[in-house]
């Protein structure tokens, strides 16, 4: 039980100099032994296949210090040497690496103000990331943020346009489909919005039996798809599709499609 609360709820366990430690010092050794083993399962959960761990020092130089996902693969991390606050990323496997440095290569190139720059990347050759490839990128914030002293919609407006720019800048410059649109995946660096997560980028006009995407965002036909197993091509318009939703819940702060 102790598992799954903390699984699904990413609950903290609180430290001995908390108020509720103290609440239960007083109420026996008992609860006191429990909260060690509660911590001893959380910290069994941090140690899970893929996870990072704050704490963890990468090349001696990127000192990981916030998780900024669930699934623990991002986390915001200290730059030794610049001293300056980065993004450190590690993929799910090293080919998935491979394709997001290539991607993020080409639109730092071609289109520096549209992706976060690749600042570093390297392959970890320590457990548990042994063979899996590592990226540092810029550090940015979400922009689902409603931005003060905006009654009329001005940075909203500006923002939907710079969203737009980066799908394009995907389509026509790396000729690939993103496949996973959502507002979550769109950050503002240097006052300028910027798409991430090029991991599962694909081919432009090409055949895909299991792409990958969020629910709420997913085009009909990858939906059709996936009920029925079938592959799909994979086209401009499943991002397009994405891209309407993620405006509707930029400028109205709801989703259109919850289910």
């Amino acid at each position: 039980m102790c598992l799954i609360i903390l699984k699904h709820t990413h609950l903290e366990v609180p430290g001995p100099e908390s108020r509720v430690a103290q609440i239960l010092l007083r109420q026996g050794r008992d609860k006191i032994d429990w909260l060690d083993d509660l911590r001893e399962v959380q910290d069994a959960l941090r140690r899970a296949p893929g996870a990072v761990s704050t704490g963890t020092l990468f090349k001696d130089t990127y000192l990981l210090t916030k998780y900024v996902t669930n699934a623990k693969r991002v986390a915001i991390a200290d730059d030794l040497v610049t001293g300056k606050a980065v993004a450190v990323k590690v993929t799910e496997s090293l080919a998935m690496g491979e394709l997001e440095v290539k991607t993020l290569e080409d639109l730092n190139k071609k289109s520096p103000s549209t992706a976060p720059q690749l600042l570093d990347h390297f392959i970890c050759n320590e457990p548990p990331h042994q063979g899996k490839r590592v990226l540092v990128l810029e550090k940015g914030e979400s922009i689902s943020k409603v931005r003060k002293n905006d009654e009329h919609g001005m940075y909203q407006r500006a923002d939907a346009w710079q969203l737009l720019q980066c799908v394009n800048a995907l389509h026509e410059n790396c000729m690939k489909v993103h496949t996973d649109i959502k507002l979550q995946h769109f950050l503002r660096i240097a006052d300028q919005i910027r798409l991430i997560d090029y991991d599962s980028v694909v081919e432009e006009n090409t055949e895909h039996s299991m792409p990958n995407y969020t629910p709420e965002y997913v085009s009909p036909e990858v939906a059709y798809a996936r009920q029925n197993n079938k592959p799909v091509m994979m086209t401009r318009a499943v991002d397009v599709w994405a891209c309407g939703l993620v405006l509707f819940e930029l400028f109205t702060g709801g989703k259109s499609l919850c289910e």
